[in-house]
């Protein structure tokens, strides 16, 4: 929403809205458990994933830990100085959540939830 709708995403296409929990709420009707099927695309099968899976919510010190666990040679303070970068406008798009639409999405998307130890 904030950088336009994908003519090529077909989610974009047929769910675009205006409104945060409409959009959502046609995602979760259209394209249920859309976002636990594509993490298959980027972290594999339960029985064949990735070696380490990061966290958006502990970003910096997963990708940190990640680096150091891959031998790579980094500046550590200059990843911890980054600013945010492509952080959505909630003032210009607010995105809020009912509860029964917190509910419903999380009973959609209980696999990712499941999978990456989300209550």
């Amino acid at each position: 929403m904030t950088y336009e709708w994908d003519p090529g995403n077909p989610l974009d296409q047929a769910c675009r809205s205006d409104n945060f929990q409409h959009f959502v709420r046609q995602v979760l009707d259209k394209f249920p458990g859309v976002y636990s099927n594509s993490l298959v695309e980027f972290v594999g099968e339960t029985d064949n994933e990735i070696e380490f899976v990061g966290k958006y919510e502990n970003l910096i010190e997963d990708l940190i830990a990640a680096l150091k666990a891959a031998g790579e040679d980094f500046d550590e303070q200059s990843i911890r100085s980054l600013p945010p970068y492509n952080v959505s406008n909630k003032s210009r798009f607010p995105a809020t959540y009912t509860a029964e639409l917190e509910a419903a999405v999380k009973k959609a998307e209980c696999n990712a939830m499941e999978r990456f130890n989300y209550e």
